[in-house]
C-alpha cells in the first residue's frame, strides 16, 4: 500500500492499484510555452489588425489629408500582417487604406486587382458599407481612361445598396463620386445636383474635410459652363474659400495645396494669371516643404498655363514638359490632352512651328477619343490661336468655324436656366439669410430675364421660320423646274429639255464653231415585250436601257427620252466616223443586260440614226429630221445597226 505525505490521499482505481502521478519531460513544457505565446501574439496581432483598420471613414480622411504616405506604409505593414494570420477583414481595410493612399500620392487608381479581391472580402464578410467602398473605388478605373458611362455603372450600384441599407456615410461619397462624374462630361447642372445631395449629408455627420472638398467640386461645377460670367466665377472664388476656411493648414495640407490649385484656375478664368501663379506657388513650396514632397503634375501644368498667359513662353515651358508624362501615364484623362495645347501655344509664341503644331496634333488625338464637348471647344480655341500666332490666319479661321459648330452642337446655352435654378437652390439652402426683399428683387429680375429671353426667342424663332419658308419655296420651285425637265418613268431629261440642248448646240454650233451631233435610239421590237412580258417588263426594259447607256457614255454627252421607246442623244466634239465606235459599244452593253421575267435567250437591242450639225442655218426640226430618216434607214437594213444622214 503506497502511502501520500500530506494533502488528500488519492484513490485506487479499479484493479486497486494507484494511479502513477503524470511527469513530463523539462523540453516539452517549453514547446507548450512557445506555442501559448504564439498564439497570445496572433490574437494580439489580428485585435491590432483588425483596430487599426475598422476606423470611422472621418477619422481616415483625417489620416488621409495630414500624411498619405503615413497611411500607405501602415496599410502595407497591416495587409503583410493579416495575410500572415488570414484575416480577412482586416486584409480588406488594409487594401482600402493602400488604394486610397496611393490615389492621393501618385493620382492614379487603384490596382485592379486589389479592388477586386476587395470586393469578394466584403461580399463574403456581408459588409455592405466596404462593399460600396470598393465598388466607387472601381469606378474609378474606367474613369481614368475616359469611359465616364462605365465609372457611372459601378456608382449606380454603390448608390444603389447604399440607398437600401441607409448607409449615409458611403452614400454621400457616392454621391460625391456622381456629381465628379458629371463634372467631368461637362454636364454642369446634373454635377451641382448630386454634389449638393453629398454636401447636404456630410454636414449632418460633421465631416469637414468632405465638406470643403465639396465645396471645391461646387465651384468647379459652377466656372465649368464656357459662359460662366464675372459673378459666376466671384462666387466659384467665395467657395473655394470657403473650403480653405474649413481646413486646419498643419493637418490637412494635401487638401489645402488641392484648395489653392483650384482657386488659381478661377483665377485664370477671371483673367487675373499674376494671381494665379501667386497661388500656385505658394501650394508647391507647400508641398515640397510639407510631407508630400512628390512632384504633382496637375500643379506644374497649372503653372505653366499661368506663366504662358502673362507672356512668358520660355519659362512656361519648363513645367509644362514636366507635367507631360505623368499626365501621359493616365493621371487625369482631361489634363493631358490641355497641357499639349498649352505646351503647342508656348511653341508657337516662340515660332517653333513643327513642335507647335506636333503638340497640337497629339491633343486633338486625344479629344478626339474623350469626346466631350468643352474640352473640344478648348482644342479649337488653342488650334486658332496657334494657327494665328504662326501666321496660318486661313487655318485659324477654320478652327474658329469648327468652334463654332461644337459650341452650336453642346447645347450649353440650352441648359442655361435650369443651371442657374440649382447654383440659387444650392445657395439658398447653404446660406439660409435672404430676407423677402431681396428674394423678391431676385424673383423680378429673373421674371425680366426671363421676359427678355422669351422675346429673343420669339423673335429668333419667327426669323427662323422666315427663312425656313423662303428655303423650302426655293426647294420647291427648283424640284418643280426638275420634274419639268425629267421624264417621270424612267427619269432621264423628257423631250422640253432635249429640246433645248439641241438648240444650245445649234446656237454654239453658231457661235463658237464647234462640232455637235445628234442621234435618235430606238429600242427593235419593243411591243414585243410588252405583248409577251406585260407593260411592267416594258417599263422595266425602258429603265434599264437608259442606266445602261449612261453609264457607258461620256459625260459630255447628253441622252434622253424623245417619246415612246425612243431617245435622243446629243453629243459634241466627235465626228461620226467615231459615232460608230460608241454605238457598238452602247448595242454591246444593252445586249449583255439581264431582266428578271425575261428569258436569257432575249436580249436588248436597237437602232440609231445620226446626224451631224454642219450647216449654221441648220433648225431643230431639221436636224431631228435628218436624224429620223438616218434610223428609219437603219431598222430598214434589218435593225441593231446604225445610219448617218446624208450630208
Amino acid at each position: 500500500m503506497v502511502t501520500r505525505i500530506g494533502g488528500a490521499q488519492p484513490r485506487p482505481t479499479i484493479d486497486g492499484t494507484f494511479p502513477v502521478p503524470l511527469r513530463l519531460p523539462t523540453w516539452r513544457w517549453r514547446t507548450i510555452g512557445r506555442a501559448a505565446i504564439a498564439l497570445i501574439a496572433t490574437i494580439f496581432w489580428t485585435q491590432l489588425a483588425y483596430s487599426a483598420g475598422d476606423e470611422s471613414m472621418i477619422a481616415l480622411d483625417e489620416s488621409l489629408a495630414h500624411s498619405p504616405q503615413s497611411v500607405l506604409a501602415g496599410a502595407e505593414a497591416r495587409l503583410a500582417q493579416a495575410r500572415l494570420v488570414h484575416a480577412r477583414r482586416a486584409e480588406m481595410f488594409a487594401l482600402r487604406d493602400r488604394i486610397l493612399a496611393r490615389s492621393l500620392i501618385d493620382g492614379q487608381s487603384g490596382d485592379l486587382s486589389d479592388i477586386s479581391q476587395g470586393i469578394a472580402i466584403a461580399q463574403d464578410s456581408k459588409d455592405d458599407e466596404s462593399l460600396c467602398m470598393f465598388l466607387l473605388l472601381r469606378s474609378e478605373v474606367p474613369a481614368n481612361q475616359g469611359d465616364w458611362a462605365g465609372a457611372a455603372l459601378w456608382i449606380d450600384r454603390a448608390i444603389e445598396l447604399a440607398r437600401g441599407r441607409q448607409l449615409d456615410a458611403v452614400l454621400a461619397r457616392a454621391y460625391a463620386y456622381r456629381g465628379r462624374n458629371e463634372l467631368s462630361q461637362a454636364h454642369s447642372v446634373e454635377s451641382l445636383i448630386w454634389l449638393k445631395k453629398a454636401y447636404s449629408l456630410f454636414e449632418a455627420q460633421g465631416d469637414r474635410l468632405e465638406m470643403s472638398d465639396m465645396f471645391v467640386s461646387i465651384a468647379q461645377a459652377i466656372r465649368a459652363p464656357t459662359t460662366a460670367s464675372a459673378q459666376d466665377l466671384a462666387q466659384a472664388a467665395d467657395y473655394i474659400q470657403r473650403a480653405i476656411d474649413l481646413l486646419d493648414p498643419q493637418r490637412h495640407q494635401a487638401s489645402l495645396i488641392s484648395c489653392l490649385a483650384s482657386l488659381s484656375l478661377t483665377k485664370m478664368r477671371m483673367h487675373d494669371p499674376k494671381e494665379a501663379e501667386a497661388l500656385l506657388r505658394r501650394a508647391i513650396r507647400l508641398r515640397e516643404t510639407g510631407e508630400h514632397s512628390a512632384p504633382d503634375a496637375a500643379l506644374d501644368f497649372r503653372l505653366g498655363e499661368a506663366v504662358l498667359a502673362q507672356g512668358r513662353a520660355a519659362e512656361a515651358l519648363l513645367p509644362l514638359q514636366a507635367s507631360l508624362p505623368t499626365l501621359r501615364s493616365g493621371y487625369s484623362p482631361t489634363l493631358y490632352p490641355q497641357a499639349l495645347m498649352a505646351e503647342s501655344r508656348a511653341f508657337a509664341k516662340l515660332q517653333r512651328r513643327n513642335e507647335s503644331l506636333a503638340a497640337l496634333k497629339a491633343a486633338k488625338l486625344r479629344v478626339d477619343d474623350l469626346k466631350i464637348g468643352r474640352l473640344s471647344s478648348d482644342y479649337y480655341t488653342a488650334a486658332a490661336e496657334v494657327q494665328s500666332a504662326l501666321g496660318d490666319y486661313k487655318q485659324a479661321n477654320e478652327m474658329l468655324q469648327n468652334l463654332l459648330v461644337v459650341e452650336r452642337a453642346s447645347a450649353l446655352a440650352s441648359n442655361r436656366r435650369v443651371f442657374e435654378d440649382a447654383k440659387v437652390s444650392f445657395s439658398v439652402d447653404l446660406k439660409d439669410r435672404d430676407n423677402a426683399l431681396l428674394r423678391a428683387r431676385a424673383a423680378q429680375e429673373e421674371s425680366q430675364r426671363l421676359a427678355l429671353l422669351l422675346a429673343l426667342a420669339l423673335a429668333a424663332a419667327l426669323l427662323l421660320a422666315g427663312a425656313l419658308f423662303l428655303w423650302l419655296q426655293i426647294r420647291q420651285r427648283r424640284r418643280f423646274a426638275d420634274l419639268a425637265m425629267r421624264d417621270e418613268l424612267t427619269g432621264a431629261p423628257n423631250r422640253r429639255y432635249m429640246l433645248d440642248q439641241v438648240h444650245h448646240a445649234i446656237n454654239a454650233r453658231r457661235r463658237y464653231d464647234n462640232r455637235f451631233w445628234v442621234a435618235i435610239l430606238d429600242i427593235d421590237h419593243f411591243k414585243s415585250f410588252n405583248d409577251r412580258f406585260g407593260h411592267d417588263i416594258g417599263d422595266a426594259v425602258l429603265r434599264e436601257f437608259y442606266s445602261t447607256c449612261r453609264r457607258h457614255m461620256r459625260t459630255s454627252d447628253t441622252l434622253g427620252r424623245w417619246g415612246g421607246e425612243e431617245f435622243l442623244l446629243v453629243g459634241r466634239e466627235l465626228d461620226l466616223d467615231a459615232v460608230g465606235a460608241l454605238f457598238e459599244r452602247l448595242l454591246r452593253a444593252v445586249g449583255e443586260c439581264e431582266l428578271p421575267g425575261v428569258p436569257m435567250d432575249v436580249r436588248i437591242s436597237f437602232s440609231m440614226g445620226a446626224c451631224e450639225i454642219r450647216d449654221i442655218n441648220q433648225d431643230v426640226e431639221s436636224v431631228i429630221r435628218l436624224a429620223d430618216e438616218a434610223l428609219y434607214e437603219a431598222k430598214a437594213a434589218g435593225r441593231g445597226c446604225w445610219r448617218r444622214s446624208k450630208p
